[in-house]
């Protein structure tokens, strides 16, 4: 199930574009995020899709550039 790997890893693959993910933004509670706050971040760590908040943590482009 696809959304464990978010909740156990803060990111998930995205089905469409590989090298791509979802992450949760930076300042969005994880008690209060809905699938709509997920942003949509690139291979070179830009976010370039998702919900209205499109701040991305240290720790995400980290993720990223470590895949």
């Amino acid at each position: 199930m696809p959304w464990k790997s978010l909740y156990t890893n803060g990111f998930i693959q995205d089905p469409v574009e590989p090298t791509s993910f979802w992450l949760n933004p930076f300042g969005v509670a994880w008690n209060t995020i809905e699938a709509s706050d997920l942003i949509l971040v690139d291979k070179n760590a830009k976010v370039v899709d998702g919900g209205p908040v499109k701040l991305m943590n240290t720790a995400g482009k980290k993720v990223n550039q470590n895949r």
